[in-house]
């Protein structure tokens, strides 16, 4: 999408792994900047690194907001994995919403 001045697009990593190859991306969220072809930035999206838990410490309850039925499938069977409990939400204002 874009109005002329920049273009914006998305990319599911998990369906175009030699996207993520070729650029070297390490963590998703990314974030890509190119300018005349050339990748100029490169960046996470992310915020603070995950800190672990002690064993005796109750797992937080987890805020799914995921819009693509595909990754939520697969963010789902992680979460369970890994015995957290889920909320789901399809988007960042009805997770927002639900909280109000």
């Amino acid at each position: 999408e874009g109005d002329g001045d920049f273009v914006m697009g998305q990319v599911e990593m998990a369906q175009d792994e030699a996207f993520g190859r070729q650029f070297k991306v390490k963590s998703v969220p990314a974030f890509l900047m190119f300018y005349n072809g050339q990748l100029v930035y490169k960046g996470s999206l992310g915020g603070l690194r995950a800190k672990a838990l002690p064993a005796h410490h109750h797992r937080p309850r987890t805020l799914l907001v995921e819009p693509c039925f595909r990754a939520q499938l697969q963010a789902e069977k992680l979460l369970k994995a890994n015995k957290f409990a889920w909320d789901l939400a399809l988007t960042g204002a009805a997770a927002a919403a639900a909280q109000a």
